[in-house]
């Protein structure tokens, strides 16, 4: 049995702007974690699964990578983001 992602479902355009600028930082998961005050289960949620992450967890994002909030979801349809997130 293999780790991670079945290849059957298509990673969120989000989780993968999330990785990509937590990549950028040279981030674990876990470090991410921490300077977002969350588990790396919520992490790891939001790089694969979440697809309308809320307001405020957007917001914790944005401003842990030192920008704003519309930077942050620049290029991300909106058609794709219909399903919250666990709470943060």
């Amino acid at each position: 049995m293999s780790a991670g992602r079945p290849a059957t479902k298509k990673t969120p355009q989000f989780g993968k702007r999330l990785s990509k600028l937590r990549q950028s930082k040279g981030w674990t998961q876990p470090e991410l974690a921490e300077h977002l005050g969350v588990t790396v289960k919520a992490i790891t949620y939001y790089e694969r699964e979440a697809i309308n992450p809320t307001t405020k967890t957007i917001e914790r994002i944005a401003s842990v990578f030192e920008m704003t909030p519309a930077e942050l979801m620049e290029g991300i349809e909106s058609t794709q983001r219909k399903r919250s997130g666990p709470p943060s």
